[in-house]
């Protein structure tokens, strides 16, 4: 949990370079998408058990695509 666990660790932006790495090493291999998945929309509210994961994400530049309603549906 290199920068997704601390202050100093969300400061430095571990986090996004490892996941940088990755979807370079994967690209070489031919990948073309990779999906970092969804939070709810609570999320973005500071104090919220996935803010964290929300503010990754956010920083990683990823945006929303879709919101789903109850039991996934659109």
């Amino acid at each position: 949990m290199v920068g997704a666990s601390w202050p100093d660790g969300y400061a430095s932006g571990a986090s996004i370079g490892l996941f940088w790495k990755l979807i370079l090493e994967l690209r070489s291999l031919g990948v073309t998408r990779f999906n970092l998945g969804g939070v709810p929309h609570e999320a973005m509210h500071d104090g919220h058990g996935e803010h964290g994961v929300y503010r990754f994400k956010r920083g990683f530049g990823a945006d929303r695509r879709c919101r789903l309603g109850p039991a996934g549906t659109p």
